[in-house]
């Protein structure tokens, strides 16, 4: 039985995922005009569903890995926002910085004690 710590970070996380798919919708016109069509989409589609299946992969069967790689590109998202500076108050950035907040919070809860024994536990 999943730890509450870990039904909450999954929840979290989803949510982060959730809003990283608002953001990509909001800036799509930005997208296609910079990448074109086909990127645009591979954005808008593929960056939510991979936070997501991270996200499950990590809670649902306690993958270190892909917590791992969760990790990685939240930092990496962070050091981007913060180097680009995206302090324009505009509604994707509100949508992104809820995003960085939501999945920073669901992999800061893994590291509680219940969790961490979750994610030890072998099977």
């Amino acid at each position: 039985m999943r730890p509450n710590t870990v039904i909450w970070s999954e929840r979290l996380g989803l949510a982060g995922a959730a809003m990283a798919a608002v953001r990509e919708v909001l800036l799509w016109q930005q997208r296609v005009a910079l990448d074109g069509t086909a990127l645009a989409l591979a954005f808008t589609i593929g960056a939510p569903l991979l936070i997501a299946a991270l996200v499950l992969w990590t809670t649902r069967r306690g993958s270190l890995v892909a917590a791992g790689l969760l990790a990685v590109l939240c930092a990496l998202a962070w050091f981007i926002s913060a180097k680009i500076g995206l302090l324009d108050g505009s509604a994707a950035f509100s949508a992104g910085a809820a995003s960085l907040i939501l999945q920073t919070a669901g992999l800061l809860i893994l590291l509680t004690p219940s969790a961490l024994r979750w994610l030890r536990t072998p099977g």
